[in-house]
């Protein structure tokens, strides 16, 4: 939905300079969030996606929830820091889904691939929604997201999904 447009002015001169026009400059925005359901060995979830700078804005997780998501990947091109991470964290609380952001290891960006589970408590405790947080360099990491755990947490906190379902009619 959001393009970050970097490049695109570059892009239209007359005579523009390769370096400076970004991959980006040539990509349209979307205007839907589609759910797609995925059927595997054990069982169906519902998945939603989002870019980079979709990330940045809480309406477009909260319209993926509407759509039925239950697992957002986020595929991320840009450099990452604390802020960045606990927006990521917040999203995934915040919609009752888990999250996973993907990035470019160093060089090209400082990695930093990470998963969070809306779970934020357990047996009346705080409970860390971290997965799994990579390193800066170039790895493969495989984990997998509890959806028991995750269901049953929205069940536990249906009114603040209502609260989404409802503010969507």
């Amino acid at each position: 939905m959001f393009i970050c447009d970097f490049g695109k002015k570059e892009f239209l001169k007359l005579k523009p300079v390769a370096g400076n026009i970004r991959c980006d400059a040539l990509c349209c925005a979307g205007d839907s969030f589609g759910v797609a359901t995925l059927t595997g060995s054990d069982g169906i979830v519902n998945i939603g996606a989002m870019i980079c700078a979709d990330r940045e804005f809480p309406e477009r997780a909260t319209q993926l929830i509407r759509n039925g998501a239950e697992i957002i990947p986020v595929p991320n091109a840009c450099t990452w820091d604390d802020i960045r991470t606990a927006g990521l964290e917040t999203r995934a609380m915040e919609n009752l889904v888990g999250i996973a952001m993907v990035n470019y290891p160093l060089p090209l960006r400082n990695g930093n691939l990470q998963a969070h589970a809306c779970v934020a408590w357990r047996k009346g405790g705080s409970a860390d929604t971290l997965i799994v947080h990579a390193s800066e360099t170039a790895e493969i990491l495989i984990r997998t997201f509890d959806m028991d755990d995750i269901r049953a947490f929205r069940r536990i906190e249906s009114w603040r999904l209502n609260y989404h379902l409802a503010r969507a009619t």
